[in-house]
C-alpha cells in the first residue's frame, strides 16, 4: 500500500506580476516535515513582499509526541532574509520559536499576517511580537494553541501595535464569547462579552467565571495597542471598536 503522503509549499512575490511557488512532497514517516533552505530568499529576500506557507501538518491526523521532537525554524529563518515583506500567510504549521539567535532585523510595518489552521506556542508569539512592532490586520483561523484548551486561549503579542485583530471561531456551536483585552501602551485591561450578535462590555468575575464552562470561548490578548477586534464566523461577524472605547472610557473617568 503506497504511503499517504504530505505537501508543504512556500509562495513568494516581490508584486503582483511576479510570484514563486515551491512544493515539497513527504511520506508520513518522514521525520522532519519542514522546507528546505530557500536559496533565493537568501540572496533576493530584500525584494519579496508577499509570503504564503504552508507545511502541511495535519494536526488530527499527526500524534503531538512526534510533534514535540520534531524541530523547526522555517517563517524566521524566512524573515530574517525578507524585511521589506508586507503580507505573511502562514498555513498547516507548527510555530513553536521564532529564534532570536537568527538576529532577525524588525520590519516595522506588516499590512497582514494571517495565522490558519496551525499549531502555535506561546512562545512563538511573545518573540515574533517582539520583531513585528506593527501589524495592520491580524488574523487567526482555527489554530490550535499549545498548553491551552480549545476553550481558553491566551496571545500574548505584547510588544505589537495593530489597527485589528480578527478571530475566526466557530461562534454558531458557542453560547457565548468572552474577551479579556489588556493593552500595555494605556496600560488597560477591558473585558467584554459577544452573545445574540452583540458586543458588550462584562466584569473581570464574569470573565473568569468564563474560563469554567465548555461552551463559552474566553480569549485572553495581550497587546501593546489596538483599534478594533472582530469575531468571525460563517455566518456572521462581530467588531469591537477598542480605541474608540478605551476613549469614552477615560473621558468618563
Amino acid at each position: 500500500m503506497e504511503a499517504t503522503r504530505y505537501f508543504s509549499y512556500l509562495s513568494v512575490g516581490a508584486d503582483k506580476k511576479y510570484e514563486i511557488s515551491i512544493c515539497i512532497n513527504y511520506a508520513k514517516e518522514s521525520s522532519r516535515l519542514i522546507l528546505p533552505r530557500i536559496g533565493m530568499a537568501e540572496y533576493n529576500g530584500d525584494n519579496f513582499q508577499d509570503i504564503k506557507m504552508d507545511i502541511g501538518f495535519d494536526f488530527d491526523a499527526i500524534d503531538l509526541l512526534v510533534l514535540s521532537s520534531t524541530q523547526e525554524d522555517n517563517l524566521p529563518s524566512i524573515l530574517s532574509k525578507c524585511i521589506n515583506v508586507k503580507n505573511i500567510s502562514v498555513t498547516c504549521t507548527l510555530l513553536r520559536s521564532f529564534d532570536i539567535s537568527l538576529q532577525l532585523q524588525n520590519i516595522p510595518f506588516v499590512r497582514r499576517l494571517e495565522l490558519d489552521r496551525s499549531l502555535v506556542y506561546g512562545s512563538f508569539l511573545l518573540d515574533m511580537s517582539f520583531h513585528l512592532p506593527f501589524i495592520d490586520e491580524f488574523v487567526v483561523n482555527q489554530c490550535r494553541f499549545d498548553g491551552e484548551s480549545k476553550k481558553n486561549i491566551t496571545i500574548d503579542i505584547s510588544d505589537t501595535t495593530f489597527t485589528k485583530i480578527v478571530y475566526n471561531v466557530d461562534y454558531d456551536f458557542l453560547v457565548k464569547v468572552y474577551l479579556k483585552l489588556t493593552t500595555l501602551e494605556n496600560n488597560t485591561t477591558s473585558c467584554f462579552v459577544a452573545k445574540d450578535h452583540l458586543f458588550n462590555t462584562c466584569t473581570e468575575n464574569e470573565y473568569q467565571n468564563s474560563l469554567q464552562n465548555t461552551r463559552i470561548l474566553s480569549l485572553f490578548i495581550k497587546c501593546k495597542q489596538i483599534d478594533s477586534f472582530s469575531l468571525r464566523a460563517s455566518s456572521h461577524s462581530l467588531t469591537k471598536r477598542i480605541k474608540y472605547f478605551l476613549f469614552n472610557q477615560c473621558v468618563r473617568q
